[in-house]
């Protein structure tokens, strides 16, 4: 009513700015428009969750393989399991070859008699473990300074991605990565993804 009796007194010009001025009051509460801005940030919030989710669902990543089929340029080659010793080039004749750990012991009672490293074939004196910290996790080191396959007589006593086989642990075999728990690279389970690798000249 108020409004009206000014409208009267002043005529339809003050009408008009009164009016005005009321557009402008309604106006500041556009503000809350800003919250629609803050809902587009969420929007992009799960953009961002989606994208986790996707790496975590296991795609492999640039250089990862479970088989050499997954190498193609750039990244060509053969598929290398985790652990794996890379591949040598030529190989070699030991200068001083031995044929059975009796002959090592005589001389260091911690060395034993096995092919070395991109041998050709024949076996020299190595230095064995002294302990199972030298070993790999599913492993023990022997009297004889081997590591060897841990004694089990079930599955639960082997580590992850693998079992109980002939009374020691072995890796697991598989043939998706659904049979392991990680990834299954080259027919047996890992717990991460192979990486591809060239072969030496």
């Amino acid at each position: 009513m108020k409004g009206l009796i000014f409208c009267a007194a002043f005529g339809v010009v003050a009408c008009v700015a009164v009016v005005g001025c009321g557009d402008s009051s309604g106006g500041s509460g556009g503000d809350g428009g800003s919250g629609g801005a803050a809902g587009g940030s969420g929007g992009a919030s799960s953009s961002s969750s989606s994208t986790s989710s996707s790496s975590s669902s296991g795609t492999l990543g640039a250089g990862e393989c479970r088989t050499s089929a997954d190498c193609v340029e750039p990244h060509a080659g053969i598929c290398l399991s985790p652990g794996t010793p890379l591949p040598c080039g030529a190989c070699y004749d030991p200068p001083t070859p031995c044929t059975t750990d009796t002959e090592c012991a005589m001389q260091d009672p911690t060395t034993r008699c096995e092919p070395p490293k991109c041998s050709c074939g024949a076996s020299e004196c190595i230095t064995g473990c002294m302990s199972d910290a030298e070993c790999n996790a599913w492993e023990y080191c022997s009297p004889g300074h081997r590591c060897l396959p841990d004694v089990c007589s079930t599955n639960a006593d082997c580590p992850d991605n693998f079992e109980c086989a002939s009374m020691a642990c072995a890796r697991k075999t598989c043939t998706a990565d659904a049979d392991c728990n990680g990834v299954c690279v080259n027919g047996q389970c890992h717990a991460s993804a192979g990486n591809c690798t060239q072969l030496p000249p």
